[in-house]
């Protein structure tokens, strides 16, 4: 009698064949993952696109050689209006906004500017102060670009539930 090799079984099942199984299902797996990250890298993209084109900065004036006040210049390079736009004034050495202006609408493909920021803070501007914008976008999301440039999303407060006079705590 002539006893030959059988291959090695996983719950009755050849193990190249268990082997396959596996190998597909965590290929699907992997594959599902790519796409979700895919589309939301996309969606973040798409949301970034008109807040990429927002941006804020101070200018020196110079008039007869003597350095004039400074203005802030805010430039919406998008082709949508931003809403409830503030330009919030800071210093590089502090986190917090020193004082900000505020503008309830900035049209698209447009530049404004905002002068008279010495007298407004005191005269104590100097090279250490920047600016902030903070604005909400077309698509109502609420956005920051800090005095470095950076962007960054702002995340709404939660909404309180208002109760009802008379009624229970």
């Amino acid at each position: 009698m002539v006893l030959l090799a059988q291959p090695a079984d996983w719950w009755g099942v050849p193990w190249s064949d268990a082997l396959a199984g596996v190998g597909s299902v965590v290929a699907v797996i992997v594959a599902l993952a790519t796409f979700l990250r895919g589309m939301r890298l996309r969606r973040i993209s798409d949301q970034r696109q008109q807040a990429d084109q927002v941006s804020a900065w101070i200018e020196h004036k110079h008039m007869g050689g003597v350095s004039d006040p400074m203005r802030a210049v805010i430039r919406n390079g998008s082709t949508a209006s931003v809403f409830d736009v503030e330009l919030l004034g800071t210093e590089r050495s502090r986190i917090e906004p020193q004082g900000a202006v505020a503008f309830p609408v900035i049209p698209p493909d447009s530049v404004t500017s905002v002068d008279g920021l010495t007298e407004a803070y005191g005269g104590e501007w100097g090279r250490e102060r920047g600016v902030a914008i903070q604005f909400t976008d077309a698509g109502g999301r609420t956005w920051r670009r800090d005095e470095r440039g950076r962007l960054s999303a702002v995340r709404a407060p939660p909404r309180r539930k208002e109760r009802k006079a008379g009624g229970p705590d």
